[in-house]
C-alpha cells in the first residue's frame, strides 16, 4: 500500500547548504533553495529545558513525503516559520515515501 496524496496537507521547503569563502578566506556557509514538495507533518515530542541558563524548547516533527527528492542530513526543512534540522531518515520504497525526523533548530 502506498502513500495517500490526501494525507499530505502541509507545504514544506527544503534548503540545501552552499559553502563559499569571504573575503578573509573563511568558509562560510548559506543555505539556498534545494525543492518545495507537500508533507504529512506529524509533531513528534517535546519538552523545555534550561541549557547553559538559557531557556529552550526542543521539540521533534515526522515529515513524511514521496521519495521522488534525494534529501541528505546536512539540508534544513522550513515549515510555518521555523527551520528543521534533519536527525534521520528513513526510506520507505515498498511504501513510495520517506519519513524524515526533524528538530526546530532554536537560533
Amino acid at each position: 500500500m502506498g502513500m495517500r496524496a490526501g494525507l499530505l496537507r502541509e507545504v514544506i521547503s527544503i534548503t540545501a547548504p552552499v559553502v563559499t569563502r569571504n573575503d578573509y578566506g573563511d568558509e562560510v556557509t548559506t543555505y539556498e533553495p534545494f525543492a518545495t514538495t507537500r508533507a504529512r507533518v506529524v509533531f513528534r515530542s517535546g519538552s523545555r529545558g534550561d541549557i547553559n541558563h538559557e531557556v529552550q524548547n526542543p521539540y521533534t516533527v515526522q515529515f513524511l513525503i514521496r521519495t521522488h527528492l534525494d534529501i541528505n542530513p546536512k539540508m534544513l526543512i522550513n515549515w510555518r516559520g521555523n527551520s528543521y534540522r534533519i536527525i534521520t531518515i528513513n526510506y520507505e520504497q515498498y511504501k513510495q515515501q520517506q519519513t524524515i525526523v526533524g528538530e526546530v533548530v532554536n537560533e
